[in-house]
């Protein structure tokens, strides 16, 4: 009778009452425990997720294996145990096919393995770059190696009905949980881990070094910068001095005081200093490969210090042999000593070797100031005839009735501040109006640096018969995001957790709203790479560098003054003068330059067929950024925007 019985818990959670009866707790740890358990349970059944990796195989003159991205993610999922996840390895047969080389697919991490052709996979999947995990409520898709990492580590610490794997799964993301969240545009190490180091497998290393190897290289040369590396130190320098006193034990050893400066300097044990985190797992396929087939390594004695480290970490090297992986063994490797602490931390403190020593690097005072040389340039801008000009909406025009619009779309909602909201409220109106004069039934609509989501919630809202995309990197702005949209019930919005380049579907307006920086530039590039409208409102004009993405100036009629990278970079910073008191003469002078900034990312787009302006927000007082660029595809009417 008891066991045909259900005791309903939730709508989608049952649990019959031998296995409640079984769950008898005696102390607050074993109550602590059921509740823990009970979580999973429920958790699980609101959100499945499915991970899909490319599985075409890269054909090395060392046989076939895995592309990089793919033997990260399979061998940081058996470190997991359990990621509480189907897996699909997609590739141009429907057949499973084993690698000869690398890591291979374990069993027992994932649900359920299947093998499908690229053709078949979601749309939304196919969207962005592998490897993805899409779950399965059609709502939230996160793209890139260091996205889907950091997504399968914190899945499988929250799912996990251990506390102590949870601490011991969560202990790779290191400080805050930090490890490999800023973006490869910001960071070196996720560049490295992203870009770099899946391209070893590429490589011709009889050839030459790959670029990844000397990066990797260099960076377990330079200091350790660790938080809380004062207390760390202090715990080496009492464990040499314990050494120094273990011959004479009748002496006591005298406390001594040392300074900070003092201190001795930490060993670069692993990739982020002396805690083994996801980056070493991350990289481990790369340089396992490299170190196995390259006919010279010996001048590489840090990288293989490091890989001899990473086998001694027991719970590592279970996890690569249940990939089918073994260690390189000539390299003399430990057998597996050690261990996490009562934390789920594993941490080697060791003394660095201080005659490698550290080069200084010198730095030239020659940039261009805004005091000596601003003058100067706007004169000479001044004399080619430039000026900054700014269209202007009516404001009457684009006010939104928010009072009669449900209350999940306000900014408010979006954990802001009533001030701050109701600037973002006139910033919202302003993009809004542009994208509606724009946009048409069964468009596209991409937020790219969408952050919370406040300009495309709306979106969703005001035009039902498109589709809007979120792109954002920041996981805490998407969890504010999901639980608006969930409020609001909207079908016509999915969310992509990613860096914007990673994002690839075709889509027909982009916005983004105080884009930083180059990201504005990535953002109107990845538009006019899709022959795409724009309407972005850009920020931190000073923070623009060259890269893959872009150079500056950017137009034809810039680089015709001529203005040098140095100047732009200039009125980039004057720029960012800019404040609410908006009669100062900064203030002024900044505007100024965000209007001939602009004016150049203008003309580019005009150079490709745009029809683009630079518009100034209204009201004027809801940003000190109050521009906005508006280029139009050739492919729509010119005199969309009125």
């Amino acid at each position: 009778m008891a066991g045909s019985m259900k005791l309903v818990w939730s709508k989608k959670c049952q649990i019959t009452p031998d296995v409640f009866c079984a769950l008898v707790f005696k102390t607050f740890s074993d109550f602590l425990q059921i509740l823990i358990t009970f979580n999973r349970h429920v958790t699980m059944c609101d959100d499945g997720t499915t991970v899909y990796l490319d599985g075409r195989m890269l054909a090395t003159r060392f046989g076939s294996c895995f592309c990089g991205e793919t033997q990260s993610v399979l061998l940081l999922s058996r470190y997991c145990e359990n990621v509480y996840a189907d897996v699909v390895i997609v590739s141009d047969v429907k057949s499973k096919i084993e690698p000869k080389l690398g890591v291979k697919v374990p069993k027992g991490c994932f649900g359920k393995v299947s093998y499908c052709a690229s053709e078949n996979i979601p749309g939304n999947v196919n969207s962005c770059n592998l490897p993805a995990a899409f779950s399965n409520d059609g709502v939230n898709v996160y793209s890139g190696l260091c996205t889907v990492l950091r997504y399968l580590v914190k899945r499988s610490a929250k799912l996990s009905s251990s506390v102590n794997h949870r601490q011991h799964v969560l202990s790779l993301l290191g400080h805050r949980l930090y490890c490999l969240k800023a973006c490869s545009e910001v960071s070196p190490r996720t560049k490295l881990c992203e870009f770099h180091m899946p391209q070893v497998f590429k490589h011709d290393i009889h050839d030459t070094v790959p670029k990844a190897i000397s990066l990797f290289k260099k960076l377990l040369s330079e200091p350790v910068i660790i938080h809380n590396m004062d207390k760390r130190q202090r715990v080496l320098l009492q464990r040499i001095g314990s050494d120094s006193h273990s011959h004479s034990p009748n002496k006591r050893p005298r406390k001594q005081v040392v300074w900070t400066k003092d201190l001795p300097p930490l060993e670069h044990v692993f990739a982020e200093g002396v805690d083994f985190s996801l980056t070493d797992i991350c990289m481990f396929p790369s340089i396992q490969f490299y170190l196995k087939h390259s006919p010279s390594v010996s001048n590489l004695p840090l990288i293989l210090k490091w890989y001899k480290r990473q086998s001694s970490v027991v719970a590592f090297q279970n996890a690569m042999l249940e990939c089918g992986v073994d260690f390189v063994k000539e390299f003399g490797l430990d057998n597996g000593s050690i261990k996490c602490n009562k934390d789920g931390v594993t941490q080697v403190l060791e003394l660095a070797d201080a005659s490698r020593g550290h080069a200084a690097t010198d730095k030239k005072n020659d940039l261009l100031t805004i005091r000596r040389d601003l003058p100067g340039l706007l004169k000479k801008l001044e004399s080619e005839g430039f000026t900054a000009t700014f269209e202007e909406y009516d404001a009457e025009k684009i006010a939104l009735a928010w009072n009669e619009m449900p209350e999940a779309l306000h900014p408010v909602e979006g954990e802001l501040g009533t001030l701050r909201a109701s600037r973002k409220c006139s910033q919202i109106e302003n993009l809004a109006f542009a994208v509606n004069s724009i946009a048409k039934d069964g468009d596209t609509v991409v937020d790219f640096c969408s952050g919370g989501g406040h300009v495309g919630i709306v979106l969703a809202y005001l035009l039902p018969k498109c589709e809007v995309r979120l792109v954002e990197n920041k996981e805490e702005s998407l969890e504010r995001a999901r639980s608006r949209i969930k409020a609001l019930n909207l079908r016509n919005i999915t969310i992509y957790q990613c860096n914007l380049e990673y994002f690839r579907g075709e889509f027909q307006i982009g916005v983004a709203l105080h884009a930083c920086g180059v990201a504005t530039d990535m953002v109107v590039q990845s538009c006019m790479a899709k022959a795409a409208s724009f309407v972005v409102s850009p920020c931190c004009y000073g923070k623009v560098r060259n890269c893959h993405w872009v150079s500056y100036p950017q137009s034809d009629l810039f680089k015709k003054i001529p203005l040098s990278f140095e100047e732009s970079l200039l009125l980039g910073h004057a720029a960012d003068k800019t404040s609410w008191k908006f009669e100062d003469k900064h203030a002024i002078e900044g505007k100024l330059c965000m209007g001939f900034v602009d004016q150049d990312r203008c003309s580019a787009a005009r150079e490709r067929g745009y029809t683009a302006d630079v518009y100034t927000m209204q009201p004027p007082e809801c940003s000190p950024k109050n521009n906005l660029l508006v280029g139009i595809s050739p492919e729509r009417c010119p005199n969309a925007v009125t």
